[in-house]
């Protein structure tokens, strides 16, 4: 430890700021990081008691002795734990909000639980466990990263220990897709606001990029005495997740809390590039990304305690439907299903199927509860549960989603819940400002299904155009009395620039009870088509024939909260990604009526949440016109 010299320059560094009257004097600070093993000797002590006051120091415990002495060993061979330990109570009485980082690679895996309680169990405030990003991992490492982190979170729970204590491996925000902002940023700040210099007085962006760390040239940014070549720091004052990454994981479903490490980065591709991110990490990611489910899920079931990023916002939902009997989360159809039953055997692996692959699992109720063997499966999962009226108004707890008739809704409706999903007939079309008015009060957003509208002649759609502006109506009366509420085919399109529709085959999967998967509940209960394959067997989530992205009319058309239906295009067309007319004259009436409102809410309230995406008007009735307008242009 060359303490001495270290004294020196912070002394130097002193010096030079009184001497040139910098604003930085008597605001520098200098951060530091010892292994401990010489930390109590008296040259350490009085230069930490003559810098106090502008002196942080970081000890370097890499959790119980086994894992630390894999590592942190002297000449002779024998480890540095116990002269570590020995030292940390003083440091700590020094630097009581000091902090340690502790990474763990394939050999130390199996101690991260027992690690991360004993450096809290030192009193260490601030605890960073991180992974090595580098090519290190064998097969099975993953398994045991997330058994680990199981039974970390396990104890964290049993102990009522704060998330802080799993060193970061926890976390609200990780573990879902990036959005356009994060895409932005880079990983971490290599080459942003911080220079690295080595003995000679050479600069780079982090210490990664120093010569002993690197197996190819060096990627120098300057010298002390020459200044910063910019054009050399040029291409990491650009960097982003959004340059550096691969589609996969750009389109990664967990992608958020995913590192790597620039000079690895560099260090590894062929290309000598610092804009090839490695994917050494992805596997281990997805391990960390299903153990913070579990953590977040058992907070929920047994705490109570709810984080505020929900694993919905990934958008990839598993619908598990209890029997034939189910109640329809989407538009009715003619069953020729009956008699299954899900078993616990089949709903259990359903479940581990949506954890797996990321998926939110969403039970399907039929009208009955769920059996405790049931309930119990659940506590290890946070789900979203879609009940029938009947079920659900008996309930005192309704975080559910509930499914109504528009028949059956009381004149004095006094139960709240979550979202409702709303069936209705072409017939009922007429009454649908009533019926909205009726469920307005008891949810903060209403889904409208018409469940024969595939059957809807030109008469029915000025009906609906009518009927529509009447919710509208009612939406606008709500926001004068400055409460909002939501009705799904008119408002979604209002708040998300992003292209949605059901994602049936895609982002949402069905588990029918016959234990085979589906699109979704229409290909299941006609009894025509062929399942994706069965939780048992290795089924091809990558559908990409069922992505809307890539259909002709869709991705020229601006509505992007879409309702189209996969398997009324393919009834109806033939085709999964051409939409029917019949949809399309929908969604044209739905975005007409929407511009209306949407300049009425804004002239009320400039910030309403109506106004994240402008909707625009066009001059052509329908899409597919104006892609053959285009196309026979020429000919012309």
């Amino acid at each position: 430890l060359e303490i001495e010299m270290i004294d020196e320059v912070v002394d130097y560094i002193k010096f030079k700021l009184y001497e040139e009257k910098h604003k930085w004097f008597g605001r520098v600070g200098f951060d530091l990081t010892t292994n401990g093993v010489l930390y109590d000797s008296k040259l350490v002590q009085r230069f930490i008691e003559k810098n106090r006051n502008c002196l942080n120091i970081s000890m370097t415990i890499d959790g119980i002795k086994e894992k630390h002495d894999m590592n942190r060993i002297f000449r002779n061979g024998e480890g540095s734990f116990e002269s570590v330990l020995k030292n940390v109570p003083l440091w700590l009485s020094q630097f009581p909000n000091a902090g340690t980082k502790v990474t763990f690679a394939s050999a130390d895996l199996q101690y991260l639980k027992d690690s991360l309680i004993f450096l809290n169990s030192l009193g260490i405030k601030e605890i960073v466990a991180t992974l090595v990003n580098e090519d290190v991992w064998h097969e099975g490492d993953d398994i045991i990263y997330e058994r680990q982190l199981r039974e970390l979170a396990d104890y964290m729970i049993d102990n009522d220990c704060p998330v802080e204590f799993a060193g970061g491996q926890f976390s609200e925000t990780m573990g879902l897709p990036y959005n356009n902002e994060r895409l932005k940023l880079n990983w971490c700040n290599c080459g942003e606001n911080n220079f690295e210099i080595d003995y000679r007085g050479n600069l780079y962006p982090c210490v990664r990029f120093l010569p002993f760390a690197l197996h190819k040239d060096d990627r120098s940014v300057g010298n002390v005495e020459t200044g910063v070549d910019f054009n050399k720091l040029r291409p990491f004052e650009v960097l982003n997740i959004s340059n550096q990454s691969s589609q996969e994981c750009l389109e990664c479903p967990i992608a958020s809390g995913c590192g790597w490490c620039v000079g690895n980065n560099y260090n590894k591709n062929e290309y000598n590039s610092i804009f090839v991110r490695e994917m050494a990490i992805c596997k281990m990611h997805k391990a960390r990304a299903r153990a913070n489910d579990y953590y977040w899920a058992r907070m929920r079931n047994k705490k109570g305690v709810v984080r505020h990023v929900p694993n919905l916002d990934r958008k990839r939902f598993l619908y598990i439907m209890m029997s034939d009997n189910a109640v329809d989360y989407c538009s009715k159809i003619e069953r020729k299903r009956y008699d299954n039953i899900l078993r616990l055997d089949d709903f259990k692996q359903g479940l581990h199927f949506a954890r797996e692959n990321f998926y939110t699992p969403v039970i399907v109720y039929d009208d009955k509860e769920l059996d405790v063997n049931f309930e119990k499966v659940l506590e290890e999962y946070e789900v979203i549960r879609i009940k029938p009226f009947s079920l659900a108004k008996q309930e005192k707890n309704n975080n559910c989603i509930v499914v109504v008739d528009g028949e059956e809704i009381p004149e004095n409706f006094d139960k709240y819940f979550s979202q409702i999903l709303l069936h209705i007939q072409k017939k009922d079309i007429d009454d649908l400002s009533n019926i909205c008015a009726k469920l307005f009060p008891c949810s903060k957003k209403v889904n409208i299904i018409i469940d024969d509208w595939d059957d809807m002649k030109s008469s029915d759609f000025n009906h609906y155009e009518r009927a529509l502006g009447q919710v509208a109506d009612a939406i606008f009366e709500y926001a004068i009395k400055g409460k909002i509420v939501q009705v799904n085919i008119l408002t979604d399109m209002m708040i998300t620039k992003d292209k949605m529709n059901c994602g049936a085959g895609d982002s949402s999967l069905l588990l029918a009870p016959n234990a085979e998967l589906y699109p979704c509940s229409s290909f299941y209960f006609s009894g025509q088509y062929q399942s994706l394959g069965n939780i048992e067997s290795h089924v091809n989530l990558k559908q990409s024939k069922y992505k809307m992205c890539n259909s002709p009319v869709c991705n020229r058309c601006d509505i992007n909260s879409c309702h189209r239906c996969v398997y009324n295009n393919l009834e109806k067309t033939r085709e999964l990604k051409i939409p029917s007319e019949e949809q399309c004259e929908l969604r044209g009436i739905e975005k007409k009526i929407a511009i209306k409102l949407q300049k009425r809410l804004i002239e009320l309230n400039v910030k309403t949440p109506f106004g994240r995406n402008i909707l625009q008007e066009h001059d052509y009735p329908e899409v597919l016109e104006l892609i053959v307008n285009e196309k026979f242009a020429g000919y012309r």
